[in-house]
């Protein structure tokens, strides 16, 4: 049977998708991208292969020799496969088939399958559809592309374990509006963590808390009635007042996946208990006997504030809020919709341990620290013994510019290794034979430390192919293997994709 003939009528349901996402049954955020799934529609649907029969790998076509599912039809199926729909299971029923809302949430470049293909899909076999599919846009770095190629990455891990991952959600939830691409730089991350975490959040927490201690012998203050209003105006009972409604906000925000907009009114609260605390001075009102019950209310209210705030920040910064609550001297619970009313804190009981949220980051330190990484990353390269060439006495390490004729003059190919054994007598050195697709060569590498000879049999590597032969340890070495030097230890090059013997590398 030949390839590409079975297939899916996709253009027999155009009409029909284009009433669905024009009325909004479903609903493509953000606006840009539904009409540009629209603009498609407009063009005209063509039908599809589900199979392809050139592919090796993937899902068999039942009673199709040689035919797999074309990738797109297994992938989008897998989102109810996934729930045991083929033994009607009761995952399926309650996460898709009983679902108020079936979101999809993916990148900005696959929308056509998930907004065209998957509810067509749907709609062939009589089951429900998606009601919300929404698409977000790329992470840049420094305006550029991520790309493994040119190295212009973001280290997710390296981020977390430096910052914590609190802050690096934050960030990233809090910097662009989630649907458009939206930029990281390390320099925009510390200005962020140090002005909202370290010094509107983690102040907050700190100089509230710090207030109960010195004032109401680390307890939760009295909580003030219902007519108790402050002998001077002040945020914190316009919070009181106002906690459902900003409740409302920030949760609807959330639920539009305006995780900016949750997170900008979380923000604004966190400002107004900061200029509250300015405002009524509690180090004053503590000097004035006739307003010591002023006092323990506001504490009371501020603290009951901050309660709320790490529970509206919650689904961005769990950690975080949990932390606030342990100190709060709540005990750990999982969060939920009930700490959501207010008057959460119970008088009397005593505050956990005090401890920072998020330590400010010494900018200045920091500078110096990595000027000094690059110093010794640099000072490494020139004192270390190159592993390539073997044999020779490098030159240390400089970096002069070269045109790109001269790099064009270095030929540099694929290789295979073939065959590989130690030199007699050369701790360091193997002997290798390597395949270069027409011809097979012998080199030697310094590389005996790091690899048995038993392992490298199999491997492709980068050679310097034009390289005059030279004599080590009385071999003939006809090239040289380029490794990276990893505190001293050789890591081959290598590559990501089957690259056949010979090719040129350019």
């Amino acid at each position: 049977m030949e390839e590409e003939n079975l297939f899916f009528r996709l253009s027999a349901y155009e009409s029909w998708l284009r009433e669905e996402i024009e009325s909004q049954r479903l609903l493509i955020e953000p606006v840009g991208r539904r009409n540009e799934v629209l603009s498609v529609l407009k063009q005209g649907l063509q039908d599809f292969s589900i199979s392809r029969t050139r592919v090796k790998w993937g899902i068999p076509v039942p009673d199709e020799p040689g035919h797999v599912f074309y990738v797109w039809v297994d992938a989008l199926s897998n989102y109810i496969t996934a729930l045991d729909f083929a033994e009607g299971g009761t995952r399926y029923r309650e996460f898709w088939e009983g679902a108020d809302e079936r979101l999809h949430l993916m990148g900005k470049e696959i929308i056509r399958f998930h907004c065209l293909y998957w509810p067509a899909m749907l709609k062939a076999a009589g089951l429900p559809l998606p009601t919300r599919v929404f698409a977000h846009g790329w992470l840049t770095k420094g305006g550029r592309k991520l790309s493994k190629t040119t190295g212009n990455v973001i280290d997710a891990l390296a981020l977390v374990e430096r910052y914590g991952v609190d802050a690096v959600r934050y960030f990233f939830l809090r910097e662009g509006a989630f649907g458009q691409d939206w930029d990281f730089t390390e320099d925009a991350f510390i200005g962020r963590y140090n002005a909202d975490l370290a010094n509107d959040l983690g102040n907050l927490v700190s100089r509230a808390l710090t207030m109960v201690v010195r004032y109401c012998d680390g307890r939760v203050p009295p909580k003030p009635g219902d007519g108790w209003a402050p002998a001077t105006a002040g945020h914190a009972h316009a919070l009181h007042a106002h906690s459902s409604a900003e409740t409302s906000v920030v949760f609807a925000r959330y639920e539009a996946l305006d995780f900016a907009g949750a997170l900008s009114a979380v923000w604004s609260s966190v400002s107004a208990l900061n200029s509250d605390i300015a405002v009524h001075a509690p180090w004053e009102m503590a000097k004035k006997a006739e307003l010591r019950d002023d006092l323990g209310h506001f504490l009371y209210e501020l603290l009951e504030g901050i309660r709320l705030i790490a529970v509206w920040a919650s689904p961005v910064m769990p950690r975080a809020a949990r932390a606030i609550m342990a100190m709060l001297g709540l005990a750990p619970r999982e969060i939920g919709p009930s700490d959501l009313t207010w008057g959460g804190l119970t008088p009397g009981v005593a505050l956990g341990k005090i401890e920072p949220l998020f330590p400010r980051i010494d900018v200045e330190a920091k500078v110096r620290a990595d000027a000094e990484k690059t110093a010794k990353v640099k000072e490494t390269r020139v004192s270390e013994t190159p592993v390539v060439p073997v044999g020779e006495t490098p030159a240390a390490v400089s970096e002069p510019k070269i045109d790109i004729a001269e790099f064009a003059r270095v030929d540099l190919r694929v290789a295979q290794i073939v065959a590989a054994e130690a030199i007699p007598g050369a701790k360091k050195l193997l002997k290798l034979q390597v395949s270069l697709g027409n011809e097979t060569r012998q080199i030697v590498a310094g590389i005996a430390e790091a690899y048995a000879p038993e392992a490298l049999v199999g491997r492709k590597i980068v050679l310097v192919a034009n390289l005059k032969p030279a004599m080590l340890r009385g071999v003939e070495s006809n090239g040289m293997l380029l490794a990276a030097s990893l505190e001293g230890r050789p890591v081959l090059c290598g590559f990501d994709a089957d690259v056949a013997p010979g090719t040129k590398i350019k």
